[in-house]
């Protein structure tokens, strides 16, 4: 994420490259440039897989692992739109890739940029120092009842000199102190196995989590569950919120798994993606939290629960524009009306128009004559479907 933007990145993942980046102010999703896993030298057939996951500076710059058994690790450069290969992942004593487990927390130490990454599966744990390009080993994360940390597992920053790692089927919590560079020996509370459907349930893949509102961690429980919990770290203790929906924009009854991850966004709004071979991104805002529970929050239902690019055909053209006219071609799944705006860099609608009773195909021109130079998002709105496309314009 990089709330300067007021974006959020995602990556399709499930045998994909596809990378997309989420602008919070207009609500529509941008097509960005996919890793070119392709070009290393030893990971080329390792399309990003599970233990693939990022970080952000919250500046121009988000860190990927690769995943997928390799030791890839790759920086997203945000203002250019374009990757980087950076030193791989350290294979470690065990020689064990990267796979499900894994997580990363980017921190700021004295000025230095560095990402902490839980290698996963077993106990390794590295931070690299963004400057020098240099990673370093740390202490093993703990062993607790196995040496094995499993998909659902998860690290999480607190924005000062604790990160949190919570392994999962085994609900262990542990802390690393930044400031002495090790690990509590004593274990703090766990997510607890049981929740509203007064079932035991393991945290499994698709458990994920965030540092939010109140100085508390936010957390999907994932394994196939609803489950949304809140972890209070001044009283160590649990609080299950309000279930993500399992019926999403298809109708169809899906949970949390593989894929799923979790975005605070500041004053209790949390960005949700749901994983689970579906679409689904959920908006949450978190209630008040006491020391005898929370009060339910209010969901705000779906922000993208569909791919919008996958219904309706867009194109613009000339791109960059230089005279006063674009034209729209366009393909709908029916004869409809639509609206048209264009938003700037800011998010800001500067352009709107609406045409009624379009044919399935067509085109038609839009007068752009009073946009300065800079960069637009075209965006075409149906009854149901959404389609936007990027417009430079140069005067």
């Amino acid at each position: 994420m990089d709330r300067s933007s007021r974006m959020l990145y995602a990556a399709k993942g499930y045998k994909t490259t596809d990378f997309y980046a989420f602008n919070t102010w207009t609500g529509w999703w941008d097509t960005l440039s996919p890793m070119p896993y392709q070009s290393h030298p030893t990971w080329f057939k390792k399309v990003p897989g599970k233990g693939s996951r990022g970080c952000c500076d919250n500046d121009n710059t988000i860190y990927v692992t690769q995943g997928n058994n390799s030791l890839g690790f790759w920086k997203y450069h945000i203002a250019e739109d374009s990757w980087s290969r950076l030193p791989d992942v350290p294979l470690g004593p065990k020689r064990k890739k990267v796979k499900g487990g894994t997580d990363m927390a980017y921190v700021v130490r004295d000025s230095v940029g560095y990402v902490y990454l839980l290698k996963g599966y077993r106990c390794e744990f590295y931070r690299f120092n963004t400057v020098t390009e240099v990673w370093q080993t740390l202490p093993h994360a703990p062993t607790g009842a196995r040496d094995k940390w499993p998909a659902g597992s998860w690290l999480v920053y607190d924005d000062s000199t604790l990160l949190y790692a919570h392994k999962a089927k085994h609900h262990e919590l542990w802390v690393y102190d930044l400031e002495s560079a090790a690990w509590d020996t004593a274990q703090r509370a766990g997510m607890p196995l049981i929740g509203f459907t007064g079932r035991r349930k393991k945290s499994k893949a698709g458990g994920c989590a965030d540092w939010g509102a109140g100085n508390n961690i936010y957390a999907m429980k994932g394994g196939n569950t609803q489950e949304y919990w809140c972890y209070r770290p001044a009283e160590d203790a649990w609080f299950e919120r309000e279930t993500i929906p399992s019926h999403g924009s298809t109708g169809k009854k899906k949970r949390v798994k593989h894929g799923a991850d979790i975005v605070h966004w500041g004053n209790g709004t949390c960005f949700t993606l749901k994983g689970n071979k579906t679409l689904e991104m959920w908006l949450y805002q978190a209630g008040y939290i006491s020391s005898g529970g929370c009060q339910t929050p209010q969901r705000t239902g779906a922000c993208a629960s569909q791919a919008p690019w996958e219904h309706i055909k867009l194109r613009l053209g000339p791109n960059p524009l230089k005279g006063r006219s674009a034209v729209v071609r366009y393909t709908l799944p029916g004869r409809q009306s639509v609206a048209v705006r264009v938003f700037d860099a800011a998010g800001r609608a500067v352009f709107s128009t609406r045409s009624s009773g379009l044919s399935v195909t067509g085109s038609f021109s839009l007068d752009l004559s009073g946009l300065s130079a800079g960069v637009y998002l075209v965006r075409l709105d149906t009854a149901t479907h959404t389609a936007t496309r990027k417009l430079v314009v140069q005067r």
